[in-house]
């Protein structure tokens, strides 16, 4: 276990976070792989994605969400003294590329490819036409049948629920009209310092957080949601809408949640 000191700007509140599952030199072994990459790589973000997927493997028994909240952003803010600007420019295509990074393996296995979307996806899909922009679909899943590639799948990144999910459901809900499989995976990475809370990752999916909750257990705009936050509650076996949120980390044994609903995207789309 591992404690970050948190402070509120005044310096007056303090909150002492405990992290379990990483220990005192393996924090500093991270924060130090962290500012070695940020002075290796030309782009930030992938500096980040490079530093928290090492974080992971060294950890697999921490939670995901505090790693990245408590070691990752901690350390680039504070050690390595950059912007919280900065951090919020990085921060979704950290998250999007430690995803595909973790996971373009794992699908491959199975015959799924996992690539970053760009324009010709949105306009192969439709969004374009429809007036849905190009840039709603941060990865694009494919697979190969009968001799041709198809685009069977989408999942939107937020390293936070707080970007907003409003603006994703127009085309998530044009996506599975269509037959397309539309998911969210987040690190569902808010928290509250002091003075305005106690440091916990939380995040945003809680059982109180009805009004996020039911874009997916009741309303059923997304295809389902994969919260790399352990303390996001999973959904029960049954909602409302059939959709349910997922709780993960990135070292379950394989195939976890998240591939095997990607591979039965796949078979029902070679179904249909």
């Amino acid at each position: 276990m591992t404690v970050v000191n948190l402070h509120s700007p005044d310096g007056k509140t303090h909150a002492a976070v405990q992290i379990e599952g990483i220990e005192p030199k393996q924090y500093k072994q991270l924060s130090d792989a962290l500012g070695a990459a940020l002075d290796r790589e030309e782009l930030a973000y992938v500096a980040v994605s490079v530093a928290m997927r090492q974080a992971v493997e060294l950890c697999p028994n921490a939670n995901p969400a505090d790693l990245w909240v408590h070691l990752i952003y901690d350390q680039f803010r504070n050690r390595f003294k950059r912007a919280d600007q900065s951090w919020k420019r990085v921060s979704g295509q950290a998250f999007e590329h430690v995803l595909a990074s973790v996971y373009q393996a794992r699908l491959f296995a199975h015959g799924i490819s996992l690539r970053p979307s760009t324009r010709a996806d949105a306009v192969a899909f439709g969004l374009v036409k429809r007036g849905l922009g190009s840039a709603k679909t941060d990865l694009v899943l494919e697979g190969t049948h009968a001799g041709k590639l198809h685009r069977f799948g989408v999942i939107h990144c937020k390293a936070s629920i707080a970007e907003r999910l409003t603006d994703d459901v127009p085309v998530s809900k044009a996506l599975m009209r269509q037959g397309v499989w539309s998911a969210i995976a987040t690190m569902d990475a808010k928290m509250f310092p002091p003075p305005h809370g106690d440091g916990v990752v939380n995040g945003e999916l809680g059982l109180n957080a009805r009004d996020k909750r039911k874009y997916f257990e009741v309303a059923g705009q997304f295809s389902g949601c994969y919260s790399f936050n352990l303390r996001t509650p999973p959904s029960p076996a049954k909602t409302k809408s059939g959709c349910r949120i997922n709780t993960l980390s990135f070292t379950e044994a394989q195939p976890d949640l998240l591939v095997k609903d990607v591979c039965a995207a796949w078979q029902a789309f070679k179904r249909d």
